[in-house]
């Protein structure tokens, strides 16, 4: 009898410990910049601590040690950008403890949010949601391409070039190959610039179309080419260190045409020269006014047939290369900016449809973009961002 009531004793406390089930089962959810989630879990611990190794264990982190503990910099490709850091909310209330000090309870729902932390308004937190959702997009956009837009390549390179968490790996090796084995003896000066652009920014060998732009033998600055042309070439001389021949003619042609500035696109081009003309600063103020002109509360009219999203574009990279935030109060058209202006032209995708209706990936797409990385390096920064420089 006391051998049964033994086992009976026994098989209760099996039941009682079978029963007493300490495990904790709970949801995580990682969000970018955009609202778009980089992951859902259901995760099941028996360690209400187990937060971060948790966190670790399931997704790709990246995090720096700190006085106050891990501090995270990146989840599952979460944008890495001085501006934002990943907020922690736990069953909705923003966490007041780090990553480590999290403690869970049961059915607790998590989610780990990029958020700003530099109180931008909603104008600046759609431009680098564009940007980066541009990025993330851009090697599905580009992946039956064969030509990218040197527009996009020099930006980008740019971005890079200041630090930005970047990189061209959205170019496929079409579009790579592209530059290869060209014939720059019989190129147009605006096609060598297209293609240096791209080669340097890709670090591709510069020796050859830099031979064929010593061979060159253009009269002058100013006769055969638009000043918007002649910009373009005027930076390639200096971003890749040659002086031709007419090198001083095109000096000389800048230095006259800061005093007397044309107005729209081609003055928009002309821009990009004024980095390397030193008197500049005297003239700002009237190239300035000039292009304020034709500023209009839906964006910027340069030919006379209405605005456009590559006219705006246009406009906010050429107030980037003298170094002006075209958001300021002083550049608004009934309160409205061109950078607010510029992002109505953008789709859900973050393309920017042409003439046609149609997704543009070969102008006013890059252009547009383009346009809303050099405000936002100009912003972030506070320097002057010319890209072809």
């Amino acid at each position: 009898m006391k051998k049964y009531i033994s086992i009976l004793f026994l098989l209760i406390i099996l039941l009682v410990g079978c029963s007493n089930d300490n495990s904790i089962t709970y949801k995580l959810e990682i969000i970018d910049i955009d609202g778009r989630s980089l992951g859902s879990y259901k995760i099941k611990t028996d360690n209400p601590n187990s937060f971060f190794d948790d966190l670790k264990n399931k997704c790709d982190v990246k995090y720096e040690d700190s006085t106050y503990g891990a501090y995270l910099t990146q989840i599952n490709d979460s944008i890495i950008d001085d501006n934002y850091f990943l907020a922690i909310y736990e069953n909705g209330t923003q966490a007041l403890v780090g990553v480590e000090g999290i403690v869970i309870d049961n059915n607790d729902e998590f989610k780990i949010v990029v958020e700003n932390f530099t109180n931008f308004d909603d104008t600046d937190l759609l431009v680098d949601k564009i940007v980066y959702g541009f990025y993330k997009n851009a090697k599905e956009l580009y992946k039956n391409q064969s030509y990218c837009d040197y527009y996009l390549i020099a930006s980008f390179d740019k971005l890079i070039d200041l630090g930005y968490d970047l990189d061209l790996s959205f170019l496929n090796d079409n579009i790579k190959n592209s530059f290869k084995n060209l014939d720059y003896s019989n190129m147009s000066m605006t096609d060598l610039f297209k293609n240096a652009v791209s080669l340097s920014a890709l670090d591709m060998d510069l020796t050859q179309i830099k031979e064929s732009i010593l061979n060159k033998n253009y009269a002058s600055g100013n006769q055969e080419y638009s000043e918007g042309i002649n910009a373009l070439y005027y930076c390639l001389m200096n971003k890749l260190d040659i002086k031709p021949n007419n090198y001083s003619t095109f000096t000389s042609y800048f230095n006259d045409y800061i005093k007397n500035p044309t107005v729209g696109d081609s003055a928009f081009m002309a821009s990009h020269a004024f980095t390397y003309i030193p008197d500049f600063s005297e003239y700002k103020e009237l190239y300035i006014t000039k292009q304020l002109s034709i500023f209009t509360d839906k964006g910027v009219d340069s030919y006379g047939f209405g605005v456009s999203a590559a006219s705006t574009a246009q406009a906010i990279i050429a107030f980037c290369n003298i170094g002006e935030n075209i958001r300021d109060t002083k550049y608004q058209i009934n309160n409205t900016d061109m950078v607010k202006a510029l992002l109505t032209y953008f789709e859900d995708d973050y393309t920017v449809l042409g003439y046609d209706g149609k997704t543009d990936l070969l102008f006013n797409t890059p252009q547009a973009v383009s346009a809303l990385m050099c405000y936002k390096a100009l912003r972030d920064k506070k320097v002057v961002v010319n890209i072809y420089a």
